[in-house]
């Protein structure tokens, strides 16, 4: 039985979602469909912090089970390195990936 997160999810990644290809470091490409967004980010910085964008990209778990850093992630015919993975909901449904540019 899916959870009612799981259904949501899938609607949201089916409305705005984008497609891409996951290429882990060992394995086999992977077909996934992603959310990416660019929230700005904060760094202190002395008395005024430094504000920058930061690139995040959002996959679902059941599409990508494994990510690590360093793997590669082709969106929008452009490649990006994960550099951090995160899954931040109860259910471990997404994972959350910050990726730059290789």
């Amino acid at each position: 039985m899916r959870s009612i997160g799981a259904e949501l999810l899938a609607e949201k990644y089916a409305d705005v979602g984008l497609p891409a290809v996951a290429k882990p470091a060992a394995g086999a490409a992977l077909a996934v469909v992603v959310l990416w967004h660019a929230p700005d980010a904060r760094v202190p910085f002395g008395h005024q912090p430094l504000i920058g964008t930061s690139r995040m990209i959002r996959v679902r778990a059941n599409d990508w089970p494994n990510p690590v850093r360093g793997d590669v992630i082709m969106l929008e015919g452009s490649d990006w390195r994960v550099q951090s993975v995160e899954s931040t909901d109860p259910q471990r449904l997404e994972w959350t990936l910050g990726v730059s540019p290789p």
